[in-house]
């Protein structure tokens, strides 16, 4: 199970990110909440501590890869490692932005042990027409690592996807 396991969390402070923490904090989880708004962020923590498990806080700007890096050594000095690395980042696309339709959002799941995918979510303009590649994903076990290496056709709305793999390795291009 997921008892004692730690999961960093991006965009923890609020919505779908704050959800999943809470979620996983009612699973046993301990969780690093990574985000822009500190305030929030001390709110969410102590929900997160409100379920008997640790929670830790850090600042941080997702575009900014030294601040990611940044953000992983805090969750691991402090929460000695993570197991579950949720990124739960807003990705720009420029087809999106094109088109006049650029709200939404790609979230990729990663086991930080062995880097298989373990879910996504797709939320924006035409996202049921590209769900099914990372269902082809998942069904193949791919990992962050193979999926990072797939060429995705720019300008596309598909793009997001490869952007979300990238952005969960500290390597957006995009964002």
């Amino acid at each position: 199970g997921l008892n004692n396991k730690v999961a960093l969390i991006t965009g923890a402070a609020q919505g779908i990110g704050r959800g999943i923490a809470l979620r996983l904090a009612q699973e046993g989880v301990h969780i690093a909440l990574v985000d822009l708004h500190q305030q929030k962020l001390n709110v969410v923590q102590k929900e997160v501590e409100a379920f008997g498990v640790k929670a830790t806080t850090f600042i941080a700007d997702i575009s900014d890869p030294i601040q990611v890096s940044h953000a992983i050594d805090h969750a691991e000095s402090t929460l000695n490692g993570f197991d579950i690395m949720i990124n739960n980042a807003g990705i720009a696309q420029v087809k999106a932005l094109a088109l006049g339709d650029s709200a939404g959002f790609v979230k990729t799941i990663f086991s930080q042990e062995t880097g298989e995918l373990l879910g996504a979510h797709m939320v924006g303009h035409e996202v049921t027409e590209h769900i099914q590649g990372f269902a082809i994903a998942k069904y193949l076990e791919a990992t962050d690592e193979s999926l990072a290496q797939v060429i995705f056709p720019h300008p596309t709305l598909s793009e997001a996807m490869h952007e979300s793999v990238l952005s969960a390795m500290q390597r957006a291009i995009h964002i």
